[in-house]
């Protein structure tokens, strides 16, 4: 009779223990990655938006801010009212140029996750409107991208490069 409760509470706890899922754990500064880089055409197959898809992670999840973040370190004026840092590079011969004339930073929305473990992974499209409208891009030189985002602790990512693209400018 015991072997048969110790068998029994065995095959019990392996049930419960099973059904636990591990939960994904990631540092807590935001990690991301170059996925792909692509255009979009108005119907004369001229560039107008470009869309920067990259994968992210971040152990704490506090990725995003809300509309009304806007008190420091979050005011407008602030270095940290854009968690979204893009730089604009163009190649005129042959070198990379950083342009620093054209503002492309964006505020990326709250994604952190309900529940108690907030470790979140995921991809991110970030859409860049107006190419046709870049000096750079008028002349067809092939340009790239560079970006980092910011949590709402301030931790900074890694700076990730997109592959070169030319401008279709017809």
């Amino acid at each position: 009779m015991t072997s048969k409760i110790s068998l029994l509470t065995f095959a019990i706890c392996l049930l419960i223990f099973s059904g636990c899922k591990k939960a994904n754990e990631y540092p807590v500064e935001p990690l991301i990655n170059f996925k792909s880089l692509t255009t979009d055409k108005n119907s004369n197959g001229k560039d107008i938006a470009g869309r920067i898809t990259f994968s992210f992670t971040d152990g704490d999840g506090d990725i995003g801010l809300a509309d009304n973040d806007t008190f420091p370190p979050y005011n407008p004026s602030g270095q940290y009212y854009y968690n979204l840092v893009l730089k604009y590079f163009s190649k005129p011969n042959g070198v990379w140029i950083p342009n620093t004339a054209y503002h492309l930073n964006g505020r990326l929305p709250v994604i952190t996750p309900e529940g108690t473990n907030k470790a979140i992974r995921g991809d991110i499209e970030y859409f860049i409107y107006g190419l046709d409208q870049l000096p750079q891009c008028a002349v067809n030189l092939p340009v790239r991208f560079e970006l980092y985002i910011y949590d709402r602790a301030l931790h900074r990512s890694n700076t990730i490069t997109t592959e070169e693209i030319l401008i279709n400018t017809p």
